[in-house]
């Protein structure tokens, strides 16, 4: 494996969908189980061997699993069915590989495809292994590789535990929104529409599925949020003086301004690594599952998910007491850096734009403080809008909010203030 390289890193790069990446990865580790079994010493699993190549592994001198651009390659022996050439779009390989036997096949499937792959398919690729895994003299297994120097046991080990799949870890994130606005830096790196880039401080051990929760520092203190891990640990090499502290990748699910739990909760008075003064802690099951759970609740009740509900949703709000039954919302994805920018552009801040109510004034600071929603004044669409939080957005109270979003499209925020002015003067 070449130096340096991070085996998780790598991976999660090249094959960024969860469910793709395991079925690539399970059938990466079922062709290392098949050569092991017959012949130990002749295999070799590399990482980078070529550029455009993610691993590699190598049976004697050919290689007979590639992680590519273009897809996993893997070369067959046959006979194969003319079903399955046309199915998987089997082709001859552009030369014939002097180790292999005498009626060679090659596939290229992309990553979707693998867990679709057919038993026939799988065992002409193990036939090929055994073609070249074995000596045609004595059909004896061979004895090593030219490139057993290339072999890395951590990152065989990575590929059998990511292909196996593990329950998903829970970990704390922490986000000093007083230090970051001093700095002039902010929690959210490189937006990518659904993604937010994070910085995990220095651990390594958070990986794609992970749940993380955000724990908010400074002046307010509490848990602000919750999401799920799309990209684990990886360096931030633009920080290379500072020792690569690490970043994740996070679809957050909620988020708010304002805690949606303290640490005077005595829900969650028995989970010391949930205030942690260390980025990256990391919480056992048993209290992760417990804290997510409770903060779905919490945050159902803020009704300050950063994810705003379509008008559809509206007719599952209906909750029948007593009856256990599951409501699917429809969602739109929104970025808390505008939701901020909006806020803080439009004076007074946190004060409705249309009522002109703040709720800190008229329930308390302790409990109103940096409470708002905010509307869109044009609805969203599907897909990925570039939105100008000063001109597309508005703080709204969460009852103008409703009353905006009771005609189709939404009526305007500056209609509705007439609205209500005309009725207050009568």
């Amino acid at each position: 494996m070449a130096k340096n390289l991070d085996p998780q890193f790598e991976i999660e790069t090249a094959l960024p969908d969860p469910e793709e990446r395991r079925a690539v990865l399970r059938q990466l580790v079922a062709s290392i189980e098949y050569v092991d079994g017959i012949a130990p010493k002749a295999w070799v699993l590399s990482l980078k061997p070529k550029p455009g190549r993610t691993f590699c592994l190598t049976v004697g001198i050919t290689e007979v699993l590639v992680l590519q651009s273009a897809g996993l390659r893997l070369l067959l022996e046959g006979p194969l069915t003319d079903e399955l050439i046309d199915r998987f779009g089997v082709s001859r390989p552009a030369t014939s590989y002097a180790s292999g036997g005498p009626d060679q096949f090659q596939v290229t499937l992309q990553p979707r495809e693998v867990a679709a792959a057919t038993d026939e398919l799988t065992l002409s690729h193990q036939k090929f292994i055994k073609m070249v895994g074995t000596r045609r003299s004595d059909n004896e297994p061979r004895g090593g590789t030219p490139n057993a120097a290339a072999n890395n046991a951590a990152f065989v080990a990575y590929v059998r535990r990511e292909a196996e799949g593990r329950p998903s870890k829970y970990f704390v994130l922490q986000w000093n929104e007083d230090a970051d606005r001093t700095s002039g830096t902010g929690p959210f790196g490189n937006d990518m529409n659904d993604r937010w880039t994070w910085t995990s401080g220095n651990t390594t051990k958070i990986r794609a599925d992970d749940i993380v929760v955000l724990r908010r520092t400074g002046a307010i203190k509490g848990i602000v949020g919750y999401g799920k891990v799309l990209r684990g640990s990886y360096p931030d090499m633009r920080t290379e003086s500072n020792g690569n502290p690490t970043l994740v990748d996070v679809a957050w699910i909620a988020t708010s301004s304002r805690p949606a739990l303290t640490k005077s909760d005595p829900r969650i008075a028995n989970m010391p690594n949930l205030w942690v003064q260390a980025n990256g802690a990391e919480l056992n099951a048993d209290d992760g599952e417990k804290l997510i759970a409770i903060l779905s609740k919490e945050f159902v009740a803020l009704n300050q998910s950063n994810k705003i509900t379509d008008e559809s949703d509206a007719e599952a709000r209906r909750y029948p007491e007593g009856r256990k039954y599951e409501v699917r919302l429809s969602v739109h994805e929104r970025d808390p850096k505008a939701r901020l920018t909006c806020i803080e552009h439009h004076k007074p801040a946190y004060a409705c734009q249309v009522c002109e109510m703040n709720f800190a004034d008229k329930y308390g600071a302790d409990i109103g403080a940096e409470f708002i929603h905010v509307h869109h004044k044009k609805p969203l669409p599907m897909g990925v809008r570039d939105t100008d939080p000063r001109n597309d957005l508005i703080p709204v109270c969460p009852n103008c909010h409703a009353m905006l979003h009771k005609e189709d499209p939404p009526m305007c925020p500056e209609d509705l203030k007439l609205r209500l002015r005309a009725r207050r003067q009568t």
